[in-house]
């Protein structure tokens, strides 16, 4: 779609289900889109529409050859993942801290935390790599 918008939410009516729909013949992401597609398919968060266009969205599906590769297969990938991590449910992990003080008789206080996420569910990081939850 155009790429010169301020908008960062759809207008009512848009059909995400028509443009997700389109994405789903893809090897790289056509798995995870029919997933979303057979229901784990969830609303955008809202945001702003300025009425000109819709936030940048991939209107068609196209390989990276047709591509040619590089930089624009680079921008059309990101624009993709973006737009199915937008429908995509949210991400889960179990987050524990830690904290504790020692101490003893002539010893000075200690404090020490220790803090730790392991991932529940992927959600939208399972399209979204660079956003992936990793155990600490």
């Amino acid at each position: 779609s155009y790429p010169r918008t301020e908008s960062t939410g759809y207008p009512q009516g848009f059909d995400m289900r028509g443009v997700l729909s389109a994405q789903a013949k893809s090897r790289d992401w056509g798995d995870y889109v029919r997933y979303l597609l057979d229901g784990g398919m969830t609303s955008p968060r809202p945001g702003k529409d300025v009425g000109d266009h819709p936030p940048i969205t991939p209107m068609a599906l196209v390989s990276e050859a047709e591509l040619g590769g590089g930089d624009a297969w680079r921008l059309y990938d990101l624009v993709a993942r973006h737009f199915i991590a937008s429908v995509s449910p949210d991400a889960t992990y179990l987050a524990t801290k830690l904290c504790f003080e020692t101490t003893g008789p002539g010893v000075e206080k200690h404090y020490f935390v220790a803090n730790g996420k392991v991932p529940k569910f992927a959600g939208f990081t399972s399209i979204l790599h660079r956003s992936s939850l990793q155990t600490s």
